[in-house]
C-alpha cells in the first residue's frame, strides 16, 4: 500500500505521529520519568538504569523543540534539566554521591513544577500542542476523504 497509495501513508503516519505528541506531552513525558528515574535511584540503588532512563529525555530537549508546547517546556525546565544532567556526568566521572544529590535536588524542583502544571491542565489547544495535526483545515487531504482515494 505504501506504494501505491505513498500520499495517504505519509498522511496517516503524520497524523498517527501528531496524536502521540499529543496524547503524551513533554510535561508528562518527564514527569513520569523523574519519578521512576527517583524510584531506580532512592529505592533500587539502581544508576545505570537511573542514567538509561534519563538519557532519552535529555536529547529530546537537546534536539529541540517543535510545538509552541514544547518550545514552553523547554524555556521553563531547559537550564535547571541541564544542570541536574551536567551534574550527573560529573557523579560518573567522579563517583562522589553529592553530584547524583546536587542533580535530584534539581530533578525535585522540575518534578514539583511539573506536578502543579500539570494538575492545572484541562484542555489542549491542538494549535499549541500540534499545529501540523489540523488535517480538519486541509479538505484536500486524502486521508480524511476516503471516498477520493478509493474513487468511489
Amino acid at each position: 500500500m505504501s506504494d501505491s497509495q505513498s500520499t495517504l501513508v505519509e498522511q496517516a503516519k503524520l497524523v498517527s505521529d501528531e496524536l502521540i505528541r499529543c496524547a503524551i506531552l513533554w510535561h508528562e513525558q518527564w514527569h513520569e520519568a523523574l519519578d521512576d528515574a527517583s524510584r531506580l535511584y532512592f529505592q533500587d540503588k539502581n544508576v545505570k538504569a537511573m542514567f538509561d532512563l534519563l538519557k532519552p529525555l535529555h536529547d529530546l530537549i537537546d534536539r529541540g523543540a517543535t510545538t509552541l508546547k514544547e518550545q514552553s517546556f523547554k524555556q521553563t525546565y531547559e537550564n535547571e534539566l541541564k544542570e541536574a544532567w551536567n551534574a550527573c556526568r560529573c557523579y560518573l566521572r567522579s563517583q562522589n554521591a553529592k553530584e547524583l544529590n546536587q542533580a535530584w535536588d534539581l530533578y525535585y524542583i522540575v518534578f514539583r513544577k511539573i506536578s502543579s502544571q500539570l494538575r492545572q491542565l484541562t484542555s489542549l489547544d491542538l494549535n499549541y500542542v500540534s499545529p501540523r495535526c489540523n488535517i480538519f483545515l486541509f479538505p484536500d487531504e486524502e486521508l480524511i476523504q476516503p471516498a477520493k482515494v478509493l474513487k468511489i
